[in-house]
This record gives structure tokens, sequence and C-alpha cells, in this order.
């Protein structure tokens, strides 16, 4: 048996999707099954994070199909480029896939869903979905009515042969199609050995200081409600708190309302936006940090999905500030690995800022629990011994 993780996220280098990919890679590679990472698009606009086009990282290997990264700038030449790919990689997966191996698609086109499919199961390989959003989830409310969504629901999803959720909302979904046995939930992941390699950075910070990296908007972060909910605390702390942001604040959504927040309450010298950061950059500097603070409100990506960046918080021992929406309620405990808030309340978050810096030892205390909980339950290695007994399981 062979595992092919067949992709359209650049590779290695990237953000959430790539880092959740390269520990499916290494925790079942490093579990004994071979492994091989598929990147079956072009992935790279302007700078280039990703110029190899084939390698091998620790006990497992990646590819480019089309032996190119770079996507054209004119939308006409990349267009012929997708369809030049997608001939490449059924022509890649034809002559390598036997009866047995295993196919993990993580990946948002229904372009490449239908021949990966199609190739496998004539085979006689499994094919995986792994569902760590929920389908089209960008939509809203309005997903349910979508054509495209309805489509993947009932014309392409039920043909895979297993799943792999990343929550239990997920799972449930899933559940409505096919059989709990072909599900495996697997949560966000975390490479302990990666993340303890970044030194300590040598940016210049002002401590103490809460950090958030990510994208910055409402919908996913809440970052309108958390920002007017420091503002608050800052009249109850002696001291100055600082926050540093680091994403793209100049194409952010709410830019001027964050810009608004920032001159009503006099922030201009504490809240600090640092622009986009790599991952090597973000977690040097949140190594420093005091506190880091996600504030999910329920809509459909926060209620089935899973922050990957709780796992890095969570393991560098930062104590966390979060709601109940979603998945971080069934490992995390209040008061105890992290703290909780109801959502929906900038004078929440206010009073719990004030809560957790007004008692040292209990913050420090929360954040050592975290760190114990995101090692034994968020492990890639851990979480590859699981995959691999599944698969075992079903005799693949």
């Amino acid at each position: 048996m062979k595992v092919y993780i067949v992709t359209t996220s650049p590779f290695p280098n990237g953000f959430a999707a790539t880092n959740r990919i390269r520990c499916y890679a290494k925790g079942i590679s490093h579990n004994g099954i071979p492994c091989e990472v598929l990147v079956v698009k072009r992935t790279e606009n302007g700078p280039s994070r990703n110029l190899n086009r084939e390698g091998r990282i620790e006990s497992y290997s990646f590819r480019y199909v089309s032996k190119h990264t770079n996507r054209s700038v004119c939308p006409v030449v990349r267009k012929v480029y997708d369809y030049v790919d997608e001939w490449l990689s059924y022509r890649y997966l034809t002559a390598q896939l036997k009866k047995g191996d295993v196919v993990i698609y993580y990946g948002s086109w229904v372009l490449y869903e239908k021949m990966i499919l199609r190739i496998s199961h004539k085979v006689g390989a499994k094919v995986v979905r792994e569902l760590c959003e929920f389908p089209f989830s960008e939509l809203e409310n309005a997903v349910y009515d979508d054509k495209k969504y309805k489509n993947f629901v009932n014309n392409i999803l039920p043909l895979y042969d297993f799943y792999f959720v990343i929550s239990h909302a997920m799972e449930e979904f899933v559940m409505s199609f096919t059989s709990n046995d072909n599900i495996l939930r697997i949560p966000i992941m975390l490479d302990k050995l990666r993340l303890s390699s970044p030194s300590t950075s040598s940016f210049d910070v002002h401590k103490p200081f809460i950090y958030h990296n990510g994208t910055i908007t409402e919908r996913k972060d809440c970052l309108i409600e958390t920002l007017t909910g420091y503002a608050l605390a800052l009249s109850k702390l002696n001291f100055p708190l600082y926050y540093y942001i680091a994403g793209d604040f100049n194409n952010s959504p709410i830019k001027e309302e964050l810009n608004i927040i920032i001159e009503k309450y006099s922030l201009h010298n504490l809240v600090v936006f640092l622009g986009v950061k790599s991952y090597e950059d973000s977690l040097k500097i949140l190594k420093k940090a005091d506190l880091v603070i996600l504030n999910k409100q329920e809509n459909i990506q926060n209620h089935f999905g899973f922050s990957t960046k709780l796992s890095e918080y969570l393991y560098y021992a930062k104590p966390v500030i979060t709601t109940y929406v979603g998945e971080a309620k069934f490992y995390l405990k209040d008061n105890e690995s992290a703290f909780f808030v109801a959502e929906g309340s900038p004078e929440l978050i206010a009073e719990k800022i004030v809560e957790v810096f007004s008692d040292t030892n209990k913050r420090i205390s929360v954040g050592q629990q975290g760190k114990i909980i995101a090692e034994k339950e968020f492990d890639c290695i851990y979480q590859g011994s699981r995959i691999n007994s599944f698969l075992n399981k079903n005799q693949i």
C-alpha cells in the first residue's frame, strides 16, 4: 500500500492548508506507510515560496506533477495550464496507482475530483475525501441553495470510499450519506519537531502583548469585536498592553472599522499591524506573546471547522481566550487549559483579559495545561498511527 495525498495547495511552504498536509504526510509515513504528496496544479502567484518541483522531507516525498510551480499572470494562459496540469496528473496517476493504494484528496477543485475518483476506482485504489472545512462555506447561509453545493454533496461526495473530517459537526454532516465506519475524525495537527525549530525572534516587541496572526476579518476571527474588548480592558489595567496583528491589513474588508476603534480609544501607540508574515516568522513572534484570542462567532465556517492556529498557540503554552463555538470545547476546559467566553460580547472579552493578567500563576498554569493537551491530542505522529490503523482495519 502507498498513500498519495493529492492537493491543489502550495507545497511544501504555505499556511494552514499546507501545514495540515505536511502533518498528514509525516504522520502516515512515520508510522510505516509510504506517502507522496502530489500537487496537481501550479500554485505560485508573484514571488514564489515554492521553487522546487519535487523533493523529500524526512520520510515522505512530494512533487508538482506538471514540473512547474508558477502560474501565469495571463488569465487565459492560466486556464490553459489548468487543463494541461489536469492531463499531466491523469497520466501520472494512471501510471502510478495500483490496487490497494490510497488517494487522499485535499483540495477544492471539482475538476480534479472527478478525474481522481475515476482513475482510482478503475485500478482498485481507495479514495479518501479530506474535509477540514464545510463545502462552499464562504457562501454562508446561501450555500444550501447553491447549485454547485448541491451537485457536490449529491453527486460527488458520496462517491468517496472514506472521509477524514476535522470536527464533530463535520462528522455528523458526512454521516447523512455514508456509514460511520467510513469516517475518521482527525483534529488539528502539529509537528512537534518543526514547531521546536524556530529560534527566538530578533523582532523587537513591547511586553506584554497579545498576538493575532491570520485573516483580518470579522466573519472568521471577529477582530472588530476583539479589538473593542481589548480597548475596554486597557482602562482597567495599570500597565500598557500591546496588540500585535500580523496579516494583510491594507486589503482587509474591516480596515476602516478597525481604524475607527483605534482612533476612538487612542490605540495608535499600542496596536501594531505587522503585515503578512511568513509561517516561520509568525512562530518566532508567537513564542514571545503573553496571550492570544480566538474569538469565534457562530457561522458555517467556524461551526464545522477547527482553527489550525490553536494547536500552535497551545504547543507554545500560550494562554488562549476563546469561545464555545466550534471544536475547541471538546478538548479544552475553562480555567484549566483555556479561558472561555460567550460569543458576541466585547465586554466579556475585556473582563477576561483583565482576569488573565491579574493572576500570573494561573495564566502560566492554563498555558502549560493547554500544551499538555496539544502534545497528546494533536501530535501528527499520534494521528498518523490512528490513520494507519483505520486503513489497515478496512483492509486497504
